[in-house]
């Protein structure tokens, strides 16, 4: 076989292995939630940082996808006590499955601000967006949508389920400019012993 052959196929065997880790992952994760294992420790957590963090984290996904991340945070923004694994995952979901559903040459857009007693994230993409009966279902676990090629219909499940257990709230409206936009609410936690839980 000639080296263009060889490239073709290795870049398949590459995509079906980083397919089959996240397979892997979303299960395990899915597994820790529902067994319990999964446990919430508040810390200060600057939430413009972390949001920065992860667009750099997806970055080289949504350029290979055609997309462009912008982001839209305050200048100067409070601490906010939470988990900050759990926020972390929960964006990262959140992003990558924005980059899932965007079509080439579309930006994606998250942000992060106060509200009240808490604090407020937020996805948008310019997808095909999710219809209005089907915006409760999709944080089911296994639930895909009409193209279930796009993935294992865990990753909106595991946020939910990480959001539910951080005592917040997550819901998906349509963006204004088409496409989906992904909230979440997490209230201001209390600090707690990180070797106690308590």
């Amino acid at each position: 076989m000639d080296n263009e052959k060889h490239r073709e196929y290795a870049a398949l065997i590459h995509e079906s292995g980083i397919h089959l880790l996240d397979v892997v992952n979303d299960v395990l994760d899915m597994s820790k939630i529902e067994t319990g294992n999964f446990e919430i420790y508040p810390e200060p957590v600057d939430l413009a940082e972390m949001t920065a963090d992860c667009c750099r984290l997806v970055e080289s996904q949504a350029v290979a996808a055609g997309l462009r991340i912008e982001t839209d945070l305050p200048h100067s923004m409070p601490e906010v006590m939470a988990d900050r694994r759990a926020c972390k995952q929960i964006l990262l979901n959140l992003l990558s499955n924005a980059v899932k559903f965007s079509k080439p040459g579309g930006r994606i857009v998250v942000g992060a601000y106060r509200d009240g007693a808490g604090a407020a994230l937020y996805v948008a993409d310019e997808g095909p967006g999710v219809p209005e009966d089907e915006r409760e279902r999709i944080f089911d676990p296994f639930y895909t949508t009409k193209d279930p090629g796009k993935g294992t219909g865990l990753g909106l499940a595991i946020v939910a389920r990480t959001v539910h257990d951080a005592g917040g709230v997550v819901w998906v409206d349509r963006a204004r400019e088409g496409g989906a936009v992904f909230k979440v609410f997490l209230p201001q936690a209390e600090a707690v012993d990180a070797h106690s839980g308590r």
